[in-house]
C-alpha cells in the first residue's frame, strides 16, 4: 500500500471521492477490487519522494483513479497565474509519468472531473481564478486513457457555472449545484449518461422544513446520491441553523429527505465513503463567525437502515483531510495553525478498537488543497504549487509506502 501526495515544484513534494469499482455497460472493468488496508498496517509506513511529471505545477487541478493510473488535468498557478488545459497520468507501478493528449477543452478551474469505469468526464468550470473577472464555463469532454483520446459532450441542459459537485453513480454522472461567475448560487443538477449520450434535468428537492437549498457536499453510496444541503437563520443573539440531508436515486428520478438524528452534525465539512457508509467530519452547531474552537464531531451513517452513529472526533484542533483505505481513516493535518499537531503528522482511524493510531508523520515543503482520492493502493493528496514557470516541470510528491 501507498500513499501519495501529488503537486508541488519539481525538488518538493491536495469531494472526497472513492473511485467507482463500477464500469459503465459496454465499458472494460478496468478498476480492481480494492485493498483493505488497516489502521495498524498503516503504522508501518515510511515515506519516499516521487519522480517529477511532465506538466508544471498547480492548484485546483482535476484528479481521478482509473484503477491503473492517476490522472492530473486542468488548474491553476498562484504564482504566476497561469491557467492550464493540460494533464499527465502517473503509474505507480511503474513509478513513470506521461503527458496526455491535449483535449478540446479551455483552460479553467473548478470544474467537475468524474472517473466512470471508462472515462475521465470533466465539465463546467471558470475561465479564471480571479472572482472579479471568472467566466462560468458550461461545455464539456471525456477523456479515455486506453486510447489517449477526448470527446466532446453533449450540450448541457445546465447554466455555465463552476464549483459544482459530481458523481459517479455506477450509471450516471450526476452534477448538483454550483455557482455562476457573477456568485449566483445554483440549486439544480443534471444527469449524463455516457451510453446514450444524453442530459436530463434534475430539479432540486422540496425541504420539509421549508430552508433555503445551499449545497455543501456530495457523495455516492450503492447507486444512490446523497446530498447535504447547509441553512441557518440569523437571530439574536447568535445564528441557528442545520444541515438537510436528501437521497436522489436515478431508478425513481426523485429525491427523499432523510430524517435528522441528534447523531449528525449540524454542520457538514466533509463526507467520505467507507464501504456502503458514510463518515461525516462536521461541527455540534451552527454558530456565527468562524467559530475556531468548537470542536469536531464525527458520525457514520449507514443508508441502508438510515442510522446514524457518534465516532471518536479526529484529536486535532486544525484542519486535515480524510480518507477511507478499505478498513482505516486516514488523517493528514494540512494546518499551519493547528495545536495538536503539525503539518505533515498522519493518523489513522481503527473502526475495529474505535481509536485513533498515530502514523509517521512528513514535513510537507507546501500547503494541501481541498481535493483527495483513494485509489485501493493510494491515497491522493493534491499540494499547492510554488512553480515559478521556470527550470524542469514540477507536479511531484511524497510517497507512504508500508513494506
Amino acid at each position: 500500500m501507498v500513499v501519495l501526495i501529488v503537486g508541488c515544484s519539481g525538488s518538493t513534494p491536495g469531494s472526497p471521492q472513492t473511485p467507482a469499482s463500477q464500469t459503465s455497460p459496454g465499458a472494460p472493468a478496468v478498476a480492481s477490487t480494492p485493498a483493505s488496508v488497516a489502521a495498524t498496517d498503516l503504522r508501518q509506513g515510511h515515506w519516499s519522494t516521487l519522480p517529477l511529471s511532465p506538466i508544471r505545477g498547480r492548484s485546483r487541478q482535476s484528479v481521478v483513479w482509473t484503477g491503473h493510473q492517476l490522472l492530473v488535468w486542468g488548474g491553476f498557478s498562484y504564482l504566476t497565474k497561469m491557467m492550464f488545459a493540460d494533464g499527465a497520468a502517473y503509474d505507480p507501478v511503474t513509478n513513470h509519468w506521461h503527458k496526455i493528449h491535449d483535449g478540446p477543452l479551455s483552460p479553467r478551474v473548478g470544474q467537475v472531473a468524474i472517473w466512470t469505469g471508462r472515462e475521465m468526464v470533466v465539465w463546467g468550470g471558470f475561465s479564471a481564478a480571479d472572482t472579479v473577472v471568472r467566466r462560468s464555463l458550461g461545455d464539456g469532454a471525456a477523456y479515455n486513457p486506453t486510447t489517449d483520446s477526448w470527446r466532446k459532450l453533449p450540450t448541457s441542459p445546465l447554466a455555465s457555472r463552476g464549483g459544482a459537485f459530481g458523481v459517479w453513480t455506477g450509471t450516471e454522472t450526476i452534477v448538483i449545484g454550483g455557482v455562476s461567475g457573477s456568485g449566483k448560487t445554483f440549486v439544480d443538477g443534471a444527469a449524463f449518461d455516457p451510453q446514450t449520450q444524453h442530459w436530463r434535468v434534475i430539479p432540486p428537492p422540496s425541504p420539509v422544513g421549508g430552508h433555503p437549498i445551499t449545497w455543501k457536499t456530495a457523495v455516492s453510496v450503492d447507486g444512490q446520491l446523497l446530498a447535504w444541503s447547509q441553512w441557518s437563520t440569523v437571530s439574536q443573539p447568535g445564528t441557528r441553523g442545520g444541515v438537510d440531508l436528501f437521497a436522489y436515486s436515478s431508478d425513481t428520478a426523485a429525491w427523499r429527505p432523510i430524517p435528522p438524528s441528534p447523531a449528525a452534525p449540524a454542520v457538514v465539512r466533509q463526507a467520505v465513503v467507507a464501504n456502503s457508509v458514510v463518515i461525516v467530519r462536521g461541527l455540534p452547531f451552527a454558530c456565527s463567525g468562524l467559530c475556531p474552537f468548537v470542536p469536531e464531531v464525527m458520525a457514520s451513517y449507514d443508508p441502508a437502515t438510515m442510522v446514524w452513529s457518534r465516532l471518536p472526533p479526529i484529536p486535532w484542533d486544525g484542519a486535515s483531510l480524510t480518507l477511507w483505505t478499505g478498513a482505516a481513516l486516514f488523517a493528514f493535518d494540512d494546518s499551519f495553525v493547528g495545536r495538536e499537531a503539525s503539518p505533515g503528522d498522519a493518523i489513522a482511524y481503527d473502526p475495529t478498537n474505535h481509536e485513533w493510531l498515530r502514523l509517521p508523520a512528513t514535513r510537507l515543503l507546501c500547503s494541501i488543497t481541498d481535493a483527495s482520492v483513494w485509489t485501493g493502493r493510494e491515497v491522493v493528496l493534491l499540494c499547492q504549487d510554488d512553480d515559478l514557470g521556470s527550470g524542469p516541470p514540477s507536479v511531484s510528491g511524497l510517497a507512504f509506502a508500508v513494506s
